[in-house]
C-alpha cells in the first residue's frame, strides 16, 4: 500500500467470506475464540476475516458458536493453507476474495494511523481460546511477510486456557508500526493483521483482520 498524505494507513479487516466449504481437515476440531471487532480512525467497523456477525455469542458448543473462528495450523499453512487459517464454517479462508467482500459491504476499510495503536475485539468462546495472542502485521496484506508487532494490551490466560473467561469479549490493543507502507488489498494501500494464541492441536486460534 502506498502512504496515505495524512500518514494513515487502511488495515484490512475482513468480512464473512464466501468460499465453498472444502478442505476441512479435521471438521470436529474446536475453534474457540473469534475477531469480533476492529474500529478505525474513520468509524469503520471491521471483523476478522471468516467472522460471521449473524453467529450467537452466548454458548460454547461446536454448533453453532465455534463455527466461525479461525484454526491456524503452521502444518496446514507450510502445505498451502491460508495464513489466516479456516473455519469449520466455511472451510480454508481465501484472503483476496475477502477483502473485495469486505469493501463491498462497508464501502472502506477502517484507517489507523503508523505508530499509533489500534483495537481489536476478540471473543473468546470458552477455554482454549484465552491469551496470551501474539500478533503479526503483513504489509502486503498476503499473509506471506507477517512480522511480529506489539501486543499492549492482551487477553488473559495461560497457554491459551482460561475456564474463567470463556463466552466474554475482550478488547486486545495491537501496535502499529511506524513507518509501515501497506501495499495490499483491491486499492494496494492496505495491511493485514493476524493474531493467535498459543493452544496447540485442534488449534492455535484467533484471526487476521
Amino acid at each position: 500500500m502506498h502512504s496515505l498524505s495524512l500518514s494513515l494507513v487502511y488495515i484490512a479487516t475482513l468480512a464473512l467470506l464466501s468460499v465453498a466449504p472444502a478442505n476441512l481437515v479435521i471438521q470436529t476440531a474446536d475453534a474457540h475464540a473469534a475477531i469480533i471487532g476492529a474500529r478505525g480512525l474513520n468509524n469503520i467497523q471491521g471483523r476478522a476475516l471468516g467472522v460471521d456477525p449473524n453467529l450467537p455469542r452466548n454458548g460454547e458448543t461446536v454448533v453453532p458458536f465455534q463455527q466461525d473462528s479461525a484454526i491456524m495450523k503452521d502444518n496446514e499453512i507450510a502445505a498451502g493453507g491460508s495464513p489466516c487459517g479456516r473455519t469449520l464454517q466455511r472451510g480454508n479462508i481465501a484472503i483476496e476474495p475477502a477483502m473485495n467482500a469486505l469493501l463491498q459491504e462497508f464501502g472502506a476499510f477502517p484507517l489507523v494511523a503508523p505508530g499509533q495503536p489500534m483495537t481489536l475485539v476478540l471473543h473468546q468462546v470458552n477455554a482454549d481460546g484465552a491469551g496470551p495472542y501474539t500478533c503479526q502485521i503483513s504489509a502486503s496484506a498476503s499473509g506471506r511477510d507477517f512480522v511480529n508487532i506489539p501486543v499492549l494490551t492482551n487477553v488473559p490466560g495461560v497457554n491459551g486456557i482460561s475456564a474463567a473467561t470463556g463466552k466474554t469479549a475482550h478488547n486486545m490493543v495491537v501496535q502499529i508500526p511506524e513507518g509501515v507502507q501497506c501495499t495490499g488489498g483491491p486499492n494496494k494501500n492496505a495491511c493485514l493483521v493476524r493474531c493467535r494464541n498459543p493452544v496447540v492441536g485442534a488449534g492455535t486460534f484467533g484471526g487476521c483482520v
